[in-house]
């Protein structure tokens, strides 16, 4: 997906570059039309119909490959039915399977990176994530902001009565989410200690039950919906959103985090002195 868009990107910026550079020799052939007109009429005016044609036709590209893609989109947009309020809500992508999606820009492109989820061990723990986890965290100008489930909280309770398998006690469930929230912690600050503390990283803990999760970036965002009801083996819809404005989907997911944040049951989690970071 990655790859196409820059592709797309590139014989657009090509084309454009081609158009500028006709219109650039166009110019400089006038010039030298110009000074050959003393001494060489017949040919600075043919130097001269050369140059006016290249600027015109450099010109005729430019405007029409920005008018080109504008029509284009309005035309998708009539013909599939899609509604300008999704563009106005910043939707730059949507599928279903969070396998599908790519975190490559998004972690290693931030600046400020907030990330707020249940357990996150499955996440985390990919061979992939860590590794760019690891990038991200031996960058000293990123900042990370991590949001867990408190395991001492009664929420996770509820989700464990949501998430357990058939036949498995909910005091079972529970031991397992608060463990596998306190192997994240313990994850996150084992990659953090291998890039040898370079980034900010910081974990906090709330009392609150995440009805998405969230991956917040400084221009894009990533959120992966739950489901209401008990453990579903199906895959959930994923969503990339990007700010375009006040009522943007970006907006409400930022604010939303920020509420989050200054939660009087949000809790920043003291850092790990040297010999425990060892």
């Amino acid at each position: 997906m990655t790859h196409t868009r820059f592709t797309s990107k590139l014989k657009y910026h090509s084309r454009i570059l081609i158009a500028i550079s006709l219109l650039c020799v166009g110019l400089l052939g006038i010039v030298g039309a110009i000074a050959l007109h003393e001494h060489h009429e017949s040919w600075s005016r043919f130097l001269d119909h050369l140059s006016a044609a290249l600027i015109v036709v450099g010109l005729i590209s430019v405007i029409e490959k920005v008018f080109a893609e504008r029509e284009l989109v309005a035309r998708l947009v009539d013909l599939f039915g899609l509604r300008r309020s999704v563009y106005e809500a910043g939707v730059h992508d949507a599928y279903v399977g969070p396998e599908n999606t790519h975190f490559e820009d998004l972690l290693l492109g931030s600046h400020q990176l907030s990330i707020v989820f249940n357990d996150g061990y499955k996440w985390c723990s990919s061979t992939a994530i860590a590794t760019l986890l690891c990038k991200r965290f031996s960058n000293p100008k990123s900042t990370t902001d991590v949001f867990l489930l408190d395991p001492a909280c009664s929420y996770i309770e509820e989700l464990a009565r949501k998430t357990r398998d058939d036949g498995v006690e909910v005091g079972l469930e529970r031991s397992r989410i608060s463990e596998k929230i306190q192997k994240t912690i313990a994850l996150l600050r084992k990659l953090h200690s291998e890039a040898a503390n370079s980034s900010e990283l910081n974990i906090y803990t709330i009392a609150a039950f995440p009805t998405y999760t969230l991956f917040m970036g400084d221009r894009s965002a990533i959120v992966t919906l739950y489901t209401t009801t008990s453990r579903s083996r199906q895959p959930v819809p994923v969503f990339e959103v990007r700010p375009t404005g006040p009522d943007s989907f970006f907006e409400f997911f930022q604010s939303d985090l920020i509420r989050l944040k200054n939660s009087p049951e949000t809790h920043l989690m003291p850092a790990p002195t040297a010999s425990v970071a060892e």
